[in-house]
This record gives structure tokens, sequence and C-alpha cells, in this order.
């Protein structure tokens, strides 16, 4: 099988954990988005994903009503592993080397979900026992990160976060955006790949 064609065939799954990561990535950057068919995927685009929107990502996904009430960021996580898993495989199983750039991607990729360390911080507070606690922990939460009067991006930018309880937040939204854009980048390779072939 030509490297192409073993591209192609990985593809196939690739696209399904694609789809999985988007659902997860529109149920916390865009609340009030019912289809995942309405998350935009485009390289030189932005989809209007504001630091604010992560205020709701502790409820239940109005998208993935299959997944029951679990809060939204605990299916993004799980839907972020699987895909990173699946790159990690195919970069260890395809050798890339009359695509390079797919490689440079799916590496970055991988570079991006292993470097960030957010995670076990931003799901504390749903590991909080007490119910009433843990509502009141997730609303003040979600009040920071609503909070006008704060420019958390700016703030960390400047270094100023560092320890802050809001630093994790910002991590998770840089993270998401960067993760967001190279799967862009990908589908682009993918779709100029599958140009080339022969009818």
């Amino acid at each position: 099988m030509s490297e192409k064609d073993e591209i192609i065939r990985r593809d196939r799954i690739m696209q399904q954990l694609i789809e999985l990561y988007l659902e997860g990535y529109a149920s916390i950057a865009i609340p009030n988005k019912q289809s995942v068919s309405e998350v935009h995927i485009n390289a030189a685009d932005d989809d209007e994903f504001a630091f604010s929107d992560l205020a709701g990502m502790y409820e239940p996904s109005l998208m993935i009503q299959k997944k029951g009430v679990r809060p939204s960021i605990e299916i993004f996580y799980e839907n972020e592993y699987k895909l990173a898993k699946y790159v990690m495989d195919v970069i260890e199983n395809v050798d890339f080397e009359f695509y390079p750039e797919l490689l440079n991607i799916l590496t970055a990729f991988c570079e991006t979900y292993i470097k960030s360390d957010e995670k076990d911080m931003v799901l504390w507070p749903l590991t909080i026992d007490n119910a009433d606690n843990k509502k009141l922990v997730i609303a003040a939460v979600s009040e920071m990160i609503k909070d006008e009067k704060q420019d958390w991006l700016a703030q960390d930018a400047q270094g100023e976060l560092d320890g802050d309880r809001m630093k994790p937040y910002v991590a998770l939204y840089l993270k998401v955006r960067a993760e967001r854009r190279l799967i862009a980048k990908y589908m682009q390779e993918i779709k100029n790949m599958k140009c080339d072939m022969p009818l």
C-alpha cells in the first residue's frame, strides 16, 4: 500500500475522531450551538470563540444529548484524548516521506496536547463532594471567566497570572484554539491530497 493510500485509509478513522472532538469543542466554545455542523473549520478563519464562552463549560452540553447530563468539559477532554491518541498512532505507523507538512501538523497537534497541564485544575471543581460547595465554586469560576472588567488573556501574556486561579482556564482557551487551527490545516492537507488522486 502506498503512503498516500495508507494516509487516506487512516483518515477515515481520523475524521470520526475529529467529529467527536468538534462536538466537544462546540459544547465548550459555542454553548448555544445545537449542531457540530455549525462549527466552521477553516484554517484561515477564526470562529469568534471568546474566552467568556468558557463560562458554561461545567454545564451539560445542549448539543451532545446522547452523553447524558455530564458536563461539557468532561466530554471535551475525553474526545480530545481519543483524537490525540490516534494522532500519535498515525505518526508512529506512517512514513510521511512524501507528505512532511502533514507530519508537521500532526506533530504540532501532539505537542500542543502533551505540553498542556491545565486539565486537573479545570476539572477540580467537579471533584468537590459537597453539592452546595461544588455549585458555589463553579458559579464563582464562571463569573470570573465572564468578568468583562478583567482581560485575563492580556494579564497572562504579561506573566501576571502565574499561580492565579484563572491561569488554567486561559491555558485551556489558548490550547483549544491552537488545536482547532491545526485540525483545520490537517483537513485542508487531506482535501488537497484527495484532489490530487486520479479518478
